[in-house]
């Protein structure tokens, strides 16, 4: 780095700093939307146990009305009473047949919505004959209700209960897909992120330099992500939506606090990111018992080396 970029640099994280004293103990967020009138006439408490429990009951009713409908899965912690007063309902509505499915998932947007005060909604397809609707109720109730097709059932996630079945084939099929992961999946993710990991540190590092700290910010979180999927994934561990993460043991957790950059400067981020790979390739290590010959030592030696030329440790 020449006298001018560091120069640059410099100014750039003292404005940072600056700004950040600026606003040290003040409100940063617009005052129109801290002083926002609360309430429109609408609902302004959060829903309790018996009200969700009423419009599960009330929804699985109306569904099983439907003769298009083979039957209904109550899944995540619905399934087994709801983990706490803040659990959301989601369910999974089967089709006995693939042209019935996204019919019926077009008309149950309606007729939800005819059901219960929905303030806003979203829909997304998630696989063949797969489609998703999340509402969100005027009492704060997250209503997720997907609709698939029985030749694509499976047990994504450890917790279900059937509501009904008119096919009687849910129990076997859940059953038998439950914990199914395909075993190639357990042996070539860690391979496959070890084999590009390089390519996010040394792009974090280079963006630092380049005094693109949101960018770099963006390869980091990559690296600290990977880190955590395949912790989760050796551990049995779900890590989709960050679902089980929590319970990852405090040995992975408590190091991986520090790949957060306290802030925007080059310090910072660096720190992180050196943070990030050790955590990264101390994972590929607990992997290699697992994996057969999978050394990462060169990988690892090389990006250490090349993370002190990019912070100054090493003259090039």
């Amino acid at each position: 780095m020449d006298g001018k970029q560091r120069w640059i640099r410099q100014d750039w994280e003292q404005r940072i700093r600056e700004a950040i004293q600026a606003h040290d103990g003040e409100d940063v967020v617009d005052s129109e939307w801290l002083d926002a009138p609360l309430t429109d006439g609408a609902v302004t408490t959060l829903y309790t146990p018996e009200e969700r429990q009423r419009v599960l009951d009330r929804l699985l009713d109306a569904l099983e009305g439907d003769g298009r409908i083979a039957g209904v899965l109550v899944v995540g912690s619905g399934a087994v009473g709801f983990k706490d007063a803040y659990s959301d309902i989601d369910l999974s509505v089967v089709m006995a047949a693939e042209e019935d499915v996204e019919p019926v998932f077009r008309d149950w947007d309606g007729r939800i919505q005819a059901l219960f005060p929905v303030v806003a909604r979203f829909e997304g397809r998630y696989g063949p004959h797969s489609f998703l609707y999340g509402f969100l109720l005027d009492n704060f109730l997250e209503l997720d209700v997907g609709f698939v097709c029985l030749s694509n059932l499976v047990a994504k996630r450890p917790s279900w209960q059937i509501a009904f079945d008119r096919s009687q084939q849910i129990q076997a099929i859940m059953e038998a897909s439950q914990g199914s992961q395909p075993a190639s999946e357990k042996t070539e993710q860690p391979q496959r992120y070890l084999n590009s990991i390089w390519h996010y540190i040394m792009h974090s590092a280079i963006c630092v330099q380049r005094e693109q700290y949101w960018r770099a910010i963006y390869y980091l979180g990559v690296v600290r992500q990977r880190t955590i999927e395949l912790a989760g994934l050796r551990l049995g561990l779900e890590t989709k939506n960050y679902r089980q993460v929590d319970q990852l043991p405090a040995d992975i957790l408590l190091p991986l606090q520090q790949s957060f950059p306290a802030d925007l400067s080059n310090d910072a981020i660096m720190h992180a990111l050196q943070t990030a790979a050790h955590c990264f390739f101390d994972e590929i290590v607990a992997w290699e018992g697992q994996l057969g010959d999978v050394s990462a030592n060169r990988l690892k030696s090389k990006m250490q080396l090349f993370l002190a030329l990019m912070d100054g440790k090493i003259n090039a």
